[in-house]
């Protein structure tokens, strides 16, 4: 079987960011031949992201592959901020009769395509960490939005299988998956004429580059190992420490004997 090749890196026309995955992020700009075409989706898609990189985020996808029905909100209009506040990205002011967060609060929760969903036109999708994205729901523009989830025959085969833990949604849910998949399952759902396996395009292609190079650590797991390594080694810095201190002290000392000698008469 042969590995997938990483894609050659490309400059974004907007940016003039070199990029390697064949679209910017950070510009919703697609930079490489071969995308799929998409059959219009049943609902507009509105992708909040907070506390998530645009390399990271699977959302975006949708945003890449349909244009005319998905908008993003992030800070500070396009740049990926980890550190910021929630209630400080500025939200449209949704029609609550119309529009549902993408969000599993509790069992209680109203499915996708059940009788008890409310109906809606437009789809909010948080895309952050599970620990953000409750910090996210006090926003003033989401808090009034009526929360909805896919059913649970619906949430089970994710794809997304390297970035489990870690405080992310895959982790921490069971049953959980990414962003990219949750949209494209809800489409679905809506209409069912349609697979909408168009959406998953840059994902399963990530997930083939993954699978070949082995999945990147996360800016938590690379912290956790600098923390180890220092652990590891603190030992043996205290005693290079300790013998140089020793060293210099016996160095000392003899200048002090020869100083302090009474003279000899």
């Amino acid at each position: 079987m042969e590995q997938e090749a990483a894609p050659s890196r490309v400059v974004c026309p907007e940016c003039g960011r070199s990029k390697g995955l064949g679209y910017c992020g950070d510009c919703l700009v697609v930079l490489q031949d071969g995308c799929p075409s998409l059959p219009p989706l049943p609902v507009k898609v509105d992708i909040v992201l907070h506390g998530e990189t645009s390399t990271r985020s699977t959302a975006l996808h949708a945003a890449l592959l349909a244009p005319a029905q998905v908008r993003v909100f992030r800070h500070d209009a396009g740049s990926s901020r980890r550190r910021c506040d929630p209630l400080d990205l500025q939200l449209p002011d949704w029609d609550a009769a119309t529009t549902a967060v993408l969000f599993p609060e509790g069992p209680n929760t109203p499915a996708v395509g059940s009788s008890s969903c409310p109906p809606f036109q437009t789809l909010v999708v948080l895309e952050s960490s599970w620990r953000k994205a409750k910090g996210l729901l006090a926003h003033p523009q989401l808090a009034r939005l009526p929360r909805v989830q896919l059913p649970p025959e619906a949430c089970g085969g994710s794809e997304f299988t390297w970035r489990r833990g870690d405080g992310s949604f895959r982790g921490s849910v069971e049953g959980g998956m990414s962003s990219i998949e949750a949209i494209q399952r809800c489409c679905r759902l809506l209409d069912p004429s349609h697979d909408f396996d168009a959406l998953l395009h840059w994902f399963r292609r990530t997930k083939r580059l993954v699978d070949a190079r082995g999945p990147l650590p996360t800016s938590r797991q690379e912290a956790r190992a600098r923390q180890r390594q220092k652990r590891e080694h603190q030992p043996m810095l205290e005693e290079r420490e300790q013998s140089a201190q020793g060293q210099q002290e016996q160095q000392q000392q003899p200048a002090q004997e020869q100083q302090w000698q009474p003279a000899q008469q």
